[in-house]
């Protein structure tokens, strides 16, 4: 419901969807709390201090350094839709090579998978287990039925007007 609220409000592609790593974050948080402690720690007891901010503030270092780079991101558009989690790791499958999306239970998570058309099947080395040759790797903080649902009609409405604009 969130996701079609944002598109009815803002009217407008591309959408640009991140995925929060729930653990990511929880240890930020927590190194950033141990690195206070070590602050206050300092003044009384100067080698515990420093080994605390150390260790930890390098261990912030390392979380926001993955926050920032590693987090995966899903970008819907006219042309289709592009998965990566950064500018040099990331494709884009355009929506005629589509067939449809579809919520599926992998290792006990949701997630929203997609079959090509028969066209496009031969070159995707997908394991076609649930009838999916392929999945997202994340639900970007939002409900996989509705993602699904959204990809379903943005596929059904772009779908002709890119074969019509880039034909075989």
């Amino acid at each position: 419901m969130l996701l079609a609220r944002r598109l009815s409000r803002d009217r407008t592609l591309p959408i640009k969807l991140y995925s929060r790593d729930f653990y990511l974050i929880f240890n930020t948080c927590t190194s950033s709390l141990f690195c206070i402690m070590g602050v206050i720690v300092l003044p009384s007891n100067l080698r515990v201090g420093l080994q605390t901010l150390l260790f930890f503030g390098a261990c912030l270092a390392v979380f926001v350094h993955q926050l920032r780079t590693q987090t995966p991101f899903l970008r819907l558009d006219y042309a289709g839709f592009t998965v990566g989690y950064s500018k040099s790791e990331q494709y884009q499958v355009p929506w005629p090579q589509v067939e449809g999306f579809k919520v599926v239970r992998q290792q006990g998570m949701k997630r929203v998978g997609w079959r090509y058309q028969p066209a496009y099947r031969r070159e995707v080395q997908g394991t076609h287990e649930h009838d999916i040759d392929e999945m997202l790797p994340a639900a970007y903080g939002v409900n996989p039925r509705e993602l699904a649902k959204l990809m379903n009609e943005l596929n059904r409405c772009y779908r002709m007007t890119a074969e019509y604009l880039n034909p075989p």
